[in-house]
């Protein structure tokens, strides 16, 4: 997509119609109403605001639809392979699917259209900052859920939601900031840190690192700010046993404070020691334990959806659809969807669809180095579908229109 490397600044109406899809996007979209895969009500007022805005921009719009004929021609096979599978089994669910994508394709223009202007950046930090700090002192207070304990998840429907929720929102922040290493940006690193130490999510700790190697590679100029990098990296997991986190557990009558006096092993069910638990969980993963152990490296390949490639090669090509997952086996008594986004697409649309995307994003940035900064999400891909949720087209949006994030400034967007 070539786009002017300088926007001019948007009316007022867009901008509050910019603000109303920030601040909900940002703040209230974490709070789930309903099921997964069901439309939360922060989501339609999202879409409302993203047609809005390109409403309001249609002109500058059309002509982004028209230089970004990768991504139209993504959603056109996508589109078509779903429609297809629809009619053949007549399953609704491709239907909901294509869905998803335009959503996430029309919060990206809607995201593209109000990135660049100093006001919104401005805003977006500032929702980002309270947002994290929001969900801090829930896991603090005791607010929020447990669907397995003790994998904080705010009030998603699973911890690896808010994982990738903080994850997407630091990488935001980082693109709104001009990638200024300032205090504000490492005290939303280490915010965005200890949330995910909070989920227990293995995808999420590994798609921290590449984060940490990014910062470190912005700080390389000082050995001060290289050390408060590493500092934050490796000793924010270490906070929790002194400061007794979590504080509460769920109980029959509501959340139960934890005694701090009783210190069970990692790897109990009473054992609140997320990190240990966590690096337990990926560590005892072996390819010599029995199929049918979920420690079992091929029991965790086949429900993550890996082994349909080698069951059914065919799909390859021409794409399975996505959808009626159940046409692939059951793993315990469950239907799986593949999780993994890249994985995911090049199954469900095979080797042309995952081509198409690949190239769509590529041309989407304005300066390709800071595709670098997509590694996080690309490496939480590898074993989580992440393509569904908004942070992701959001964080996409930012990241592309950005200059290069890697020759960073003192002087932030509004200085």
């Amino acid at each position: 997509m070539i786009l002017e490397t300088n926007f001019e600044s948007l009316s007022r109406e867009s901008r509050r119609w910019a603000l109303v899809l920030m601040l909900v996007a940002v703040v209230f979209s974490p709070i789930y109403v309903y099921a997964s895969g069901v439309t939360q009500p922060a989501h339609v007022v999202m879409l409302l605001a993203s047609v809005a805005l390109i409403f309001l921009n249609r002109n500058r719009c059309q002509i982004l639809i028209r230089e970004n004929w990768l991504g139209v021609l993504f959603l056109g096979l996508v589109a078509l392979i779903n429609i297809a599978y629809a009619a053949y089994y007549q399953d609704k669910e491709f239907i909901v699917n294509t869905v998803y994508w335009l959503y996430g394709y029309l919060l990206l223009l809607a995201i593209i259209l109000v990135a660049r202007d100093a006001w919104v950046a401005v805003w977006t930090a500032r929702f980002i900052g309270i947002a994290l700090l929001l969900v801090v002192l829930s896991y603090v207070l005791g607010w929020g859920g447990y669907t397995y304990w003790p994998r904080y998840e705010y009030f998603f429907n699973g911890p690896n939601q808010l994982a990738y929720y903080a994850i997407c929102l630091f990488l935001v922040y980082v693109a709104v900031r001009r990638g200024k290493l300032s205090l504000d940006l490492y005290a939303t690193y280490a915010l965005m840190i200890f949330l995910v130490i909070t989920t227990g999510g293995r995808s999420a700790y590994l798609a921290v690192a590449p984060i940490a190697v990014l910062l470190l590679w912005m700080s390389r100029k000082s050995f001060l700010k290289m050390g408060l990098v590493l500092l934050i990296s490796c000793s924010t997991s270490f906070i929790f046993e002194p400061l007794c986190l979590p504080a509460y557990k769920p109980a029959a009558n509501g959340n139960q404070y934890v005694d701090c006096h009783v210190k069970p092993e990692p790897g109990t069910a009473e054992s609140r020691f997320i990190a240990s638990d966590t690096v337990i969980r990926m560590s005892d993963l072996s390819i010599e334990k029995e199929v049918t152990d979920n420690k079992s490296v091929h029991k965790q390949l086949l429900a993550r959806g890996y082994l349909r490639f080698i069951d059914s090669p065919q799909y390859l090509l021409y794409g399975a659809g996505q959808g009626r997952d159940e046409r692939f086996g059951e793993v315990d008594g469950y239907v799986y969807e593949i999780h993994s986004s890249v994985m995911a697409v090049v199954f469900y649309y095979g080797i042309l669809g995952l081509l198409l995307f690949l190239a769509f994003v590529w041309k989407l940035f304005l300066i390709k180095r800071n595709l670098f900064f997509m590694t996080p999400l690309f490496v939480y891909g590898l074993f989580t579908y992440g393509l569904r949720a908004p942070y992701f087209w959001i964080a996409l949006g930012f990241l592309a229109l950005m200059p290069s994030l890697l020759m960073t400034s003192e002087v932030a967007v509004n200085d």
